[in-house]
């Protein structure tokens, strides 16, 4: 158990979702899994905003959800929430600046024409 927990605790840490989850099958392969032990493969998910995967390894591995499995889903669902708000303002800002560009370009055009 103590190895496998090391093993988790270090790829859920500094490897990917997907590898954290698949290590995560191997151990059940060898050993009853628990939830203490899944909390690191669910962690590396809502790090990494996977939360399609959490999703799958609550499911399939999460026999009773502890306060620790749910605040772990909600910490994901937060992440995951807060990236999108951060692209859609990243992509608001963008549009913003491509319209004031072209306003900009627009207006010179006018400009030219005028002297014309």
């Amino acid at each position: 158990y103590g190895e496998a927990r090391r093993a988790l605790r270090t790829v859920s840490r500094h490897g990917s979702a997907a590898a954290a989850v698949e290590v995560l099958r191997e151990v059940s392969r060898s050993i009853e899994v628990n939830e203490h032990l899944c909390s690191f493969a669910l962690d590396a998910c809502a790090r990494a905003g996977e939360m399609e995967l959490a999703a799958e390894v609550a499911r399939d591995l999460v026999e009773s959800p502890s306060a620790v499995t749910y605040c772990i889903l909600v910490k994901g669902h937060g992440r995951a929430a807060d990236r999108v708000s951060r692209r859609r303002k990243d992509a608001g800002e963008l549009l913003a600046a491509c319209a004031a560009r072209i306003e900009a370009v627009v207006a010179e055009m006018g400009a030219r024409r005028v002297e014309a």
